[in-house]
């Protein structure tokens, strides 16, 4: 600064308090940045506490669907087996009425050994009951089956999704945090210029007054 009397130097050390009371004011606000900083940093460690318990939460969510999976895949074939099983029953209950259609054929006959004959066929329709009953009760079981896998499924994938909402929330407080240091560090920057500032003004006013 040119210094052309005392006017000029009276300038200077105010252009100087000016500065100082500049400073003064971007150090509070660094201060109150720097504490939102540590607030929002607080809060972020915070989320992401429990964003850790959500995923393990979610962890234990995907073993359970795992699990549940598992036995699904052995229910299945659980089924598969019991349809085998009633394709079997069938069959053999297509040969008992087929011998029970032979029994009585040879029933009527063979008059003399019809007694034979009826309670032969008698036999072999009970055989045939039993056979159907034992494939119903296959078919049930294979249905029942299924419809406990489809369920194992669904909560597996309920369990997914509540696990996603918290790691979303998680990221979002780690994003807030380093815009809150980030405006830290500028409040610091325009701090450390003020300062400059007030040296500067401060030794032009020493040269002017000297």
């Amino acid at each position: 600064m040119g210094c052309s009397g005392h006017g000029d130097c009276v300038s200077a050390v105010g252009d100087c308090a000016s500065a100082v009371g500049d400073c003064a004011s971007a150090v509070g606000d660094c201060a109150s940045a720097v504490g939102n900083s540590a607030s929002a940093v607080g809060d972020c460690a915070s989320a992401v506490g429990d964003c850790a318990s959500a995923v393990g939460d979610c962890a234990s969510a995907v073993g359970d669907c795992a699990s549940a999976v598992g036995d699904c895949a052995s229910a299945v074939g659980d089924c598969a087996s019991a349809v085998g099983d009633c394709a079997s029953a069938v069959g053999d209950c297509a040969s008992a009425v087929g011998d029970c259609a032979s029994a009585v054929g040879d029933c009527a006959s063979a008059v003399g050994n019809s007694a034979s004959a009826v309670g032969d066929c008698a036999s072999a329709v009970g055989d045939c009951a039993s056979a159907v009953g034992d494939c119903a009760s296959a078919v049930g079981d294979c249905v029942s089956a299924v419809g406990d896998c489809g369920s194992a499924v669904g909560d597996c994938a309920s369990a997914v999704g509540d696990c996603a909402s918290p790691v979303g929330d998680c990221a979002s407080a780690v994003g807030d945090s380093a815009s809150a240091v980030g405006d830290c560090a500028s409040a610091v920057g325009d701090c450390a210029s003020a300062v400059g500032d007030c040296a500067s003004a401060v030794g032009d006013c020493a040269s002017c007054c000297r």
